[in-house]
């Protein structure tokens, strides 16, 4: 092999990340609209539109990634596909999606019931106790079950079936370009406008079923609300409640305890990456740092509901 002219390297690309790679952040999206969707469906007792917001805040952290990698691979399973074939990897995928999505905001949602559960003695006194948390947490078990996997098993094969129309066929970047690892004003100003489409969406969600479900009730107000949680949590976490509640700071504490090593290690790969990277890392770190910061949110919010009681 002739190794005196040897192809030079593609220089690394100014941005860290080309428009292709932005799909997977698009499926995150499609995935928490899905859920925002299904929230209203399945949560008749939440009446009020600032709740449901919250509550659906809650879970992002897992929706989002399961939805990115969704939105990655997708175009590349549908491509060149049949419509019978696009439909059945539809349905495996969102079969296997809805029981993933299910078995984890069933273990996020009772987490205080099954830490009780594992660290409770048998002994007596304790076999009721044990047999009612095992009883609730089997209930809630197949509730979300039955909630979750089937519209996931709709929503994705919906997916995919969309994916197939517009023929979103994969990337045409050589697997081996890299990029350069970095924040930056355009991939800040992509994110912020999917952002405010997902929150626009949400809202013309609201609206249209305040007309065809009588027991929603829209509060601009607790919308504008849940806003500006979401915000005073994205900045203070979970030392936001007591500042306005107890002062007692120990339960923020143990949440900061959970969710800063989380947050810390989707930022990691940013200050660490000197040297460019494959595009799959790049997209794999900007969608780790993504669902890091839903995690962080998400154990701030539990965290005040801890103060709020």
């Amino acid at each position: 092999m002739d190794t005196r002219n040897p192809v030079p390297l593609a220089e690394p690309l100014e941005t860290p990340l080309p428009p292709e790679a932005f799909r997977a952040f698009r499926g995150g999206g499609i995935l928490l609209a899905g859920a925002f969707v299904a929230g209203l469906l399945v949560h008749p007792d939440k009446n009020h539109s600032g709740e449901l917001c919250l509550i659906w805040i809650s879970f992002a952290f897992l929706v989002f990634p399961t939805g990115a990698y969704l939105g990655w691979f997708l175009p590349q399973w549908v491509a060149h596909r049949g419509w019978a074939t696009t439909g059945v990897i539809g349905v495996i995928a969102g079969i296997l999606a809805g029981l993933f999505l299910a078995t984890a905001c069933w273990a996020v949602a009772n987490h205080h019931d099954l830490i009780q559960w594992f660290m409770a003695r048998p002994g007596p006194g304790y076999e009721s106790y044990i047999y009612s948390i095992k009883a609730g947490l089997r209930k809630n078990a197949w509730l979300a079950l039955a909630h979750v996997a089937p519209f996931s098993i709709v929503w994705i094969t919906g997916w995919s079936m969309w994916v197939k129309a517009v023929s979103q066929h994969p990337s045409s970047l050589n697997p081996s370009t890299r990029v350069r690892l970095r924040f930056d004003r355009q991939t800040w100003r992509v994110l912020a406008r999917q952002a405010g489409g997902l929150a626009l969406f949400c809202g013309i969600t609201l609206l249209v079923a305040s007309g065809l479900l009588k027991n929603l009730q829209i509060s601009f107000g607790g919308i504008l609300g849940a806003g500006l949680i979401t915000i005073g949590l994205s900045l203070f976490g979970p030392f936001l409640a007591p500042m306005f509640t107890s002062g007692n700071f120990l339960p923020a504490l143990a949440g900061a305890a959970i969710a800063m090593p989380v947050l810390l290690a989707g930022i990691a790969p940013f200050l660490l990456c000197r040297q460019p990277v494959r595009l799959g890392s790049a997209v794999l770190a900007w969608c780790g740092f993504i669902t890091a910061f839903l995690f962080w949110l998400a154990v701030s919010i539990f965290t005040s509901a801890h103060y709020i009681g």
